[in-house]
């Protein structure tokens, strides 16, 4: 190893926030914009870059954990202020997300609560944004009571217009959600597939019927550009004094009297050391967080351990829309039942007769159970701004391999950039060689139309069409909630990780969060901080706090994540 110049610079700051992924950026902006505190941002590559560059690019309110749902409901504030204030620089919309079920009972009893589509004969109903996450529990065709949040009305469908839109039209579409049933469902949005009128049994005996029964419109929910959305938080953090270190790892972290006093800093090529004198830092490292707690002295103990916090793959499907199949306007859409593909006889015979062995390795034992069964719900295909391209999601139809395998040669474009000497827990994936056909035809069986694009295949060739696929890093705690705050152990030093693929919808509220644990500690006008939120003791970095909150206010059920993400 090359020696390490004598030369050493200093420089000093109020807080080095060691990251420059979305939530990096939104943690930086806050401290600088709103607490005038003096911020480096630390990076060993481009801000935005890794999985904030292949990020889904979607946001929800719809949570099944009331933290959570405090948390994006806070982030999502503040994300249509910065439209409004940008003239929507980064084209958000409000398109909204769509559940839908082919089973007419109940779906996913275990699912989160915006999954439960119980089912109402004639009009659509709508709940308010205050009680979205009640309208699973409407049972009754009878109208609602006039205190009721929710209500029997007319649906409203999403305003289209055109993007980017200076004036923040998609702020007119509604929030909260609606339910709609039977010919309803069709008539607002008739590229999904028709009730049929005859039934089926499943292979459990019970009753159901082919097409869409019933969906729910999630409304405050859609999606932007997130380079553009990256950008400007990015843009604005600099115009109020954030300094960017790129190219710069960190390589250690000093600690005296119980706080953090310095950050060393390394220059990728040039080896430079650089001393950064600040009494905060901020691990908002995403799949490197791990990493960059190790070099904190070897006593202090490690919270995310406690927290089990892991990284796995996850990739999407890119797809151009030749044939117009879904508007630019429509919701995202998203499978509420367990689908089973529908392989054709010559596909199926194939996979059939395929060498054990070989499936395994490509595909991974766990398909290989269960690529002839429903596989389970949370397929999602949603269209592009422009309309040009549809993006599919289905998490559970690709393999996490174990901590140690590599990428294969067919998807190098996966793997990290980043040095392995400085970030060793970065633990690269494989997926499905059939991933891309099995979400096309999973979505095939919601959006009929999807069929132009499915690659026919026969004999031991699977299937397989030509897509454009990427994805990142996701970085997820044992419950799939973030770590936003202080260690006790070590004064001065905050975590803000573990966002489970959410990074981009979560950044805005869980940088504003994190600014006021630092702001607190290193601000010389503490008057001016906002008072902490209750909901913020849900993403302590102790285990102990974060199931005291769970005790007390009932949130431990659920996670609120969609088929693994968004």
């Amino acid at each position: 190893m090359a020696a390490v110049p004598s030369t050493v610079r200093k420089a000093a700051y109020d807080v080095v926030v060691c990251g420059a992924g979305f939530a990096g950026v939104s943690v930086a902006r806050h401290l600088s914009e709103h607490h005038r505190l003096k911020v480096a941002l630390v990076d060993p590559n481009a801000p935005l870059s890794l999985t904030s560059a292949v990020s889904t690019e979607c946001y929800r309110d719809v949570w099944g954990n009331g933290a959570m749902q405090q948390l994006m409901r806070r982030s999502i504030d503040g994300m249509e202020t910065l439209a409004r204030e940008s003239g929507n620089e980064f084209n958000m919309n409000r398109n909204g997300y769509l559940f839908v079920a082919t089973d007419p009972g109940d779906p996913l009893p275990e699912a989160p609560a915006e999954w439960k589509l119980r089912r109402t004969r004639g009009r659509t109903r709508h709940c308010s944004g205050d009680d979205a996450n009640g309208l699973h529990a409407s049972s009754s065709s009878s109208s609602s009571s006039s205190s009721s949040p929710c209500s029997s009305q007319p649906y409203v469908p999403n305003v289209a217009v055109p993007t980017p839109d200076p004036h923040c039209e998609f702020l007119a579409n509604p929030d909260g959600m609606d339910l709609l049933t039977g010919e309803d469902v069709h008539r607002q949005f008739p590229f999904l597939a028709r009730q049929s009128t005859h039934h089926r049994r499943n292979e459990e005996g019970k009753e159901g019927s082919d097409g869409i029964t019933a969906a729910v419109h999630a409304r405050r929910c859609g999606w932007l550009d997130s380079q553009g959305y990256g950008s400007y938080l990015l843009n604005r953090a600099k115009d109020h004094g954030v300094e960017t270190w790129q190219g710069y790892s960190v390589s250690g972290i000093d600690v005296g009297n119980g706080r953090v006093k310095a950050v060393k800093l390394q220059h990728a090529s040039s080896r430079e050391v650089e001393v950064i004198e600040a009494p905060a830092f901020v691990n908002a490292a995403g799949p490197f967080a791990r990493s960059i707690h190790a070099l904190l002295p070897r006593d202090v103990e490690d919270p995310l351990g406690d927290l089990n916090l892991t990284n796995t793959l996850h990739a999407k499907v890119m797809l151009r829309d030749v044939h117009g199949v879904i508007p630019s306007h429509s919701p995202m859409i998203i499978s509420a039942d367990p689908i089973k593909i529908p392989w054709d006889e010559g596909e199926l015979q194939g996979l059939l007769e395929a060498n054990n062995e070989e499936l395994e390795a490509m595909l991974g034992p766990a398909w290989c159970r269960s690529h002839l069964e429903a596989l389970p719900a949370g397929a999602h295909v949603r269209p592009t701004s422009n309309g040009d391209w549809l993006v599919f999601v289905w998490e559970h139809a690709h393999h996490h391999v174990t901590a140690g395998t590599l990428v294969d040669d067919d998807h190098q474009d996966l793997k990290s950039p980043l040095h392995r000497d400085f970030y060793p827990d970065l633990v690269e994936s494989r997926l499905d060689d059939l991933y891309p056909e099995m979400a096309l035809r999973a979505m095939a069986t919601i959006v009929p139309a999807l069929e132009h694009y499915v690659g026919g295949g026969s004999g031991n060739q699977p299937p397989h069409i030509g897509t454009n696929m990427d994805g990142g890093y996701y970085t997820s705690t044992s419950d799939s909630k973030p770590v936003i705050g202080p260690l006790a152990e070590v004064g001065g030093y905050y975590f803000l990780c573990g966002f489970a693929g959410y990074g981009l919808m979560a950044a805005e509220g869980a940088g504003e969060l994190c600014a006021q644990h630092v702001a607190r500690d290193c601000s010389s006008n503490k008057s001016s901080i906002a008072s902490f939120p209750e909901w913020g003791q849900a993403f302590s970095s102790e285990l102990s706090q974060r199931l005291d909150y769970e005790k007390r206010f009932g949130t431990a059920s659920t996670s609120g994540r969609i088929g693994g993400s968004l």
